[in-house]
């Protein structure tokens, strides 16, 4: 990058921050900004809005859809995977299993099609959470193209249909830095607000509590095969 706006700060490869950021491709990252993260305020309006687009379990109760909880954990646990082979961003793996569990509360969807529905959670997160979005040939390749990038285009545009647009969630991710302001950390352990975000994210990107590690069939290629 020959310029760079505002206060945004290109990562040199090699670098300990370079290390330390989940992101590899040397994407430029934006600077701490103290009045956001500072004012009440703020952390106030993202409580609120994280009601609006907080998931429900409905659709895992019996009888309910073709989901259960544990073809749901093999589902998400493959999604985690993707997004830490691809090097995401820890948000975009958050973001696109609030979009799935959203969008599955409102459509009946096959098992054949589960897949396919992650892949275009993870379409748009990509979009939303990270400067270079995944492809949908990528895409495609992780599922040993059971399924066609058209049908993920396609599918990326029944979601966001489904979601009336509100594609942009409050995930734990987001409250991180604000409550850090609300702790005496930066003093007692010496690191710079981007650090912290950067470690705390990584926690809460790769928690798997509420995900079940189930087998997954691995295929020949880099990506994982499902069965549902």
């Amino acid at each position: 990058m020959d310029e760079l706006l505002c206060t945004e700060s290109s990562i040199p490869p090699g670098s300990s921050d370079q290390q330390t950021n989940n992101h590899t491709d040397n994407q430029p990252t934006c600077s701490y900004d103290a009045t956001i993260f500072s004012d009440e305020r703020v952390l106030d309006n993202l409580l609120v809005a994280q009601s609006l687009t907080q998931p429900s379990d409905q659709f895992l109760q019996p009888n309910k859809s073709n989901v259960t909880p544990n073809i749901r954990a093999v589902l998400v646990n493959w999604m985690l995977e993707l997004c830490e082979h691809r090097n995401c961003e820890d948000q975009v793996f958050l973001v696109a299993v609030n979009l799935l569990d959203r969008f599955l509360n409102l459509v009946q969807v096959h098992r054949s099609q589960l897949q396919l529905a992650a892949c275009s959670c993870l379409l748009l997160s990509s979009k939303l959470r990270q400067s270079s979005y995944l492809s949908v040939d990528i895409l495609a390749y992780y599922t040993e193209d059971s399924v066609t990038s058209q049908e993920i285009i396609q599918w990326e545009q029944l979601i966001l249909a489904k979601l009336s647009w509100n594609v942009s969630p409050v995930i734990s991710y987001d409250f991180i830095e604000h409550l850090l302001q609300l702790l005496p950390l930066r003093q007692r352990i010496h690191l710079p607000a981007p650090e912290l975000d950067r470690r705390g994210g990584r926690s809460l990107g790769h928690g798997r509590s509420d995900v079940q590690s189930l087998p997954v069939r691995k295929s020949g290629k880099n990506g994982d095969s499902l069965t549902l």
